[in-house]
């Protein structure tokens, strides 16, 4: 590209943040970013919300979480980007409260994110946040909850030992639950 005298674009950038966070590989992903604070992409909300989630799932949390802070705008991708970090390494509690940060600031959660803080609760055996979260998901933001939401559910409880509430929980759906639901 460079040798044909090309510039790269956003549209590169997020190309290759997306290849690196595949890869999982915290070296490239270093290198693509060098790049993007040299050419200034990191104004870019959609640039910035691609690295922090490659960051993350390269393991570079604390990194993943100096782009968050550095963000002016923030937008419910980014935080979601951030919240689904702290729930894949297991900071349920970090991931908590960047939720509750979030809703202080005004930026109403998306599906997406909700499938990230009950996955977090899952993970850390937080039920009581689970189950207040999982409620909230349409009384308070008018998201009807979709199968992810319900096997975030039932993964909680189930690991919990609350089976009865599980099995509750997979009969109270409005749809037929999914195999792998069926099967946790």
């Amino acid at each position: 590209m460079l040798f044909l005298n090309v510039r790269p674009d956003a549209v590169t950038m997020l190309a290759l943040i997306s290849a690196c966070s595949q890869l999982g590989n915290a070296y490239f992903a270093a290198c693509i970013m060098a790049v993007i604070l040299q050419k200034g992409f990191s104004t870019n909300i959609l640039v910035l919300n691609a690295l922090i989630d490659t960051h993350s799932r390269c393991g570079s949390i604390s990194l993943a979480r100096e782009l968050f802070d550095s963000s002016v705008e923030k937008d419910s991708v980014t935080w979601g980007a951030m919240i689904n970090a702290y729930s894949m390494h297991g900071n349920g509690e970090a991931a908590l409260d960047l939720f509750s940060m979030m809703i202080d600031s005004g930026v109403d959660p998306d599906d997406i994110t909700f499938v990230s803080i009950l996955s977090a609760c899952a993970h850390n055996g937080l039920v009581e946040q689970g189950r207040t979260l999982f409620k909230s998901l349409q009384a308070d933001y008018g998201i009807t909850p979709r199968m992810e939401h319900y096997a975030c559910m039932v993964d909680l409880l189930g690991r919990t030992g609350h089976l009865d509430e599980a099995y509750d929980v997979v009969r109270s759906m409005p749809f037929r639950p999914s195999d792998n639901l069926l099967e946790s």
